[in-house]
């Protein structure tokens, strides 16, 4: 039993088509809950729209369950306010800068579901007016407008353009994935969509797996981590163990794996489980996966919230690789299945550390 490379890609994609910035993850979670369900997994979308699922043992119970958690959530923007000409001021959802955004193809959502496709602009866009001062324009969400594809922003009529965009409307961004034939992918927003599709990939390999599993599996999918509070409230008090999956930071002065899986040894949540974190390298010596450590600056997951709300469980966080972090990111789909690869061997452990 084996985790397919072509179908983790698959799934992502069709993961990535679906807008879900933090805040708006309604349409992701039951996607994600149909396809569970369709494997004959018991599934929910809790109160607060996040998901729980569970695979139970398959055999004698050797220790308590084991769970694994990535977030739905993306980034995006909302509508804030409005320029003197009509166009929409923008606030970022999440921890999306300025600096990223220009240029970027996006769709606003009306009050009554209606799309409008539309891009971010710098105040100052045109060359021709404005020279060298497009370059000296401070990096700031201040310093951006939403161009909307209507005939009334063409025709600047800025009282229907007022009307067009409410304060608090969701700006989804397009994604814009590509694949390249040597296996690297780019896209926003493969943190940590990525991460998903791992766990979906899981689900159906271990619904199939005649080998007797001896822990209830629990999947557990966030929609707030971008903001800090998506593992507050979805681990239950059985759990005695959480592995979060997420994005690696391949940068300048990291140990991230470009090709392999990264086991995160601290963030700025503090250190993760020494006992868990050693038992999941021993896990990748075993699986020879290609494994590499490291400690992350300015970085939570899923765990940070689930620890402050009190949980008594151990935690610990693997990642696949991404380059531009939050930005305009790429990852290589070996790392992304070696990942899968570490956190398939831990869910069919008898038990971890």
């Amino acid at each position: 039993m084996t985790l397919c490379q072509d179908r983790i890609l698959s799934l992502l994609l069709k993961l990535m088509a679906i807008d879900s910035p933090t805040g708006r993850c309604q349409a992701k979670a039951d996607w994600v809950v149909a396809h569970l369900r369709g494997l004959g997994i018991a599934s929910e979308v809790t109160r607060r729209g996040a998901v729980r699922a569970v695979l139970p043992a398959t055999a004698a119970k050797t220790s308590e369950p084991l769970a694994l958690a990535a977030h739905l959530d993306t980034l995006g923007a909302m509508v804030t306010g409005h320029h003197a000409n009509g166009r929409a001021r923008l606030t970022p959802l999440g921890g999306l800068s300025a600096r990223v955004v220009e240029g970027a193809r996006v769709r606003l959502e009306q009050r009554d579901g209606r799309l409008i496709a539309g891009t971010v602009m710098p105040l100052k866009a045109s060359g021709h007016r404005f020279g060298a001062e497009l370059e000296q324009q401070a990096v700031s969400w201040d310093n951006l407008e939403l161009r909307l594809d209507l005939l009334a922003d063409w025709q600047a009529d800025s009282a229907a353009l007022k009307a067009a965009a409410n304060i608090g409307d969701y700006v989804f961004f397009d994604p814009e994935p590509q694949c390249s034939d040597e296996g690297l992918i780019k896209a926003r927003f493969i943190d940590n969509q990525a991460g998903t599709a791992i766990l979906l990939a899981l689900a159906e390999l271990l619904v199939g797996d005649p080998e007797p599993r001896g822990r209830d599996l629990h999947l557990l999918f966030s929609v707030s981590e971008e903001v800090g509070s998506g593992g507050a409230h979805l681990l239950t008090p059985e759990i005695s163990e959480l592995i979060a999956v997420d994005i690696a930071v391949n940068a300048p002065d990291q140990g991230s794996s470009a090709m392999g899986v990264t086991l995160v040894h601290k963030d700025k949540g503090g250190p993760y489980d020494f006992g868990l974190t050693r038992a999941l390298a021993a896990l990748a010596e075993d699986e020879a996966l290609t494994m590499s450590d490291d400690v992350f600056r300015f970085y939570f997951s899923d765990t940070h919230p689930a620890t402050l709300a009190g949980n008594d469980c151990r935690m610990a966080l693997v990642c696949y690789a991404c380059e531009a972090t939050h930005g305009h990111e790429r990852s290589h789909l070996a790392s992304i299945l070696e990942t899968g690869k570490l956190l398939l061997a831990a869910a069919k452990a008898p038990r971890l550390g």
